[in-house]
């Protein structure tokens, strides 16, 4: 029940900077993308006290919000359980796939073979 509180807002920071160099299908990479944006948006607002964002700029956060996870909940299923694993794991071999992913070294598991090429 209490996954929500596991979130380490860097480790997802970096997993959805790198989630369009997995093959993850376009609704979870839009979704990390508009996560990525509205992360900064409030880091920006919460710590900085020269932000100034207007009614039309937050109504434009809130349907990007919105967008976002419309776009999430239309995502295949395993897709999903996928993505959850990817922003929620932080071990060291996890880090690891993440550096290989963000330099664009991604693989593929043979089907049916069980062993990686």
């Amino acid at each position: 029940m209490e996954v929500y509180r596991g979130l380490d807002h860097g480790i997802v920071k970096n997993a959805c900077e790198a989630a369009s160099r997995v093959a993850f299908p376009q609704e979870i990479q839009d979704f990390a993308d508009a996560f990525h944006q509205l992360q900064m948006a409030r880091l920006g607002a919460d710590y900085d006290p020269m932000v100034r964002v207007s009614k039309t700029e937050a109504i434009g956060y809130i349907v990007l919000a919105e967008d976002s996870i419309a776009a999430l909940e239309a995502a295949p299923y395993n897709d999903k359980l996928a993505f959850a694993a990817w922003v929620l794991i932080a071990t060291k071999g996890a880090k690891a796939a993440r550096v290989r992913a963000k330099g664009g070294d991604t693989r593929t598991l043979s089907v049916g073979t069980g062993k990686a090429p």
